[in-house]
């Protein structure tokens, strides 16, 4: 079975809406423990949805970062509690990773937090592509 891919969307920050051009803000700065989390994707038409996060760590970092999963039904109502979550490497710096999420729920947010309030970590792009 042939998977299709669709058209990468980056986030703005700026607005946290996902646009196929140039994000008007394309860089978020984690503070503290505080989650910073992307605007809504609408994979109600998806099987498949990648999701790939290039991270900027700070130079001899001590907090980690977090990046969780959460899901909607609705659109405006996410979980509490992550659906899945992936644990950054602060060793490997600049790092760029992926997750996959098979026939993932209707909507999906992702979140980035540190583990500490030591750093200043820089989520410079988030990306997500959709397969049906």
């Amino acid at each position: 079975m042939a998977r299709t891919a669709g058209t990468k969307y980056q986030h703005d920050w700026n607005d946290d809406t996902w646009t196929s051009g140039a994000p008007t803000t394309a860089a978020e700065t984690l503070s503290g423990t505080t989650e910073s989390v992307t605007g809504a994707i609408d994979a109600r038409t998806y099987w498949g949805l990648q999701i790939t996060a290039d991270i900027d760590y700070d130079v001899t970092p001590t907090d980690s970062v977090t990046i969780n999963v959460r899901g909607s039904i609705d659109g405006t109502n996410f979980d509490d509690t992550p659906i899945d979550y992936v644990l950054g490497n602060k060793a490997q710096d600049p790092e760029q990773l992926t997750i996959m999420i098979w026939n993932p729920p209707a909507y999906v947010k992702i979140g980035f937090v540190q583990s500490g309030s030591t750093d200043s970590h820089d989520i410079s792009t988030v990306y997500y592509q959709g397969f049906n």
